[in-house]
């Protein structure tokens, strides 16, 4: 009984933190109310097990205490460390590509003359999202032109001071380093 009832606050207190974790990792967006339905979902099934378990043992029927013997089985839990990875990796896509947008909108709020791209690398470090760096690309009047490149840091950097204002705008407003953002002239 003892084994039974750790078992179970186990469960739910690791469904707590993966539900905690994808909260946290997940944008505001209108994915977020159907990730909390399913988790209540779950967490409503983790709660009531106990009753269904006891109530299972005088049916025929289902044998509703195979799937618990599934979900805490050993190759579940692989799979689970799999699935965070994927939730993970998905919400490092949907964090950047919302990031993205919320630059290109920002800037052709406050600077309207050109076109704005955006592209930004991160990576997910012990809990954290870490930006590693944003690409912005300007085209001048619309007008999208394939320039020569020339890789250099002299050239960086002088497009970097050239732009320190969007530089620093885009740094003040999302709270990212002003170094990890680099201008291009496209």
């Amino acid at each position: 009984m003892v084994d039974f009832l750790r078992d179970w606050i186990t469960r739910i207190a690791a469904l707590l933190m993966v539900f905690t974790a994808t909260q946290i990792l997940l944008p505001n967006n209108s994915y977020k109310k159907y990730i909390k339905y399913t988790f209540g979902l779950l967490l409503t099934y983790v709660l009531i097990s106990p009753v269904l378990t006891f109530l299972n043992k005088d049916f025929n029927g289902i044998n509703i205490s195979s799937y618990n013997t599934y979900f805490t089985n050993n190759s579940l839990k692989k799979d689970d460390e799999e699935n965070v990875g994927k939730i993970i990796n998905s919400s490092m896509e949907i964090f950047e590509s919302n990031l993205e947008n919320l630059c290109i909108d920002f800037l052709k709020r406050k600077y309207p003359s050109n076109d704005y791209e955006v592209y930004v690398e991160s990576k997910y470090k012990q809990g954290r999202i870490e930006i590693d760096t944003v690409n912005i690309y300007i085209f001048k009047d619309g007008i999208h032109t394939v320039k020569k490149v020339i890789i250099s840091q002299d050239n960086a950097k002088d497009q970097s001071y050239r732009y320190g204002n969007i530089i620093n705008s885009i740094s003040e407003e999302f709270n990212i380093k002003s170094e990890n953002i680099n201008v291009i002239e496209g």
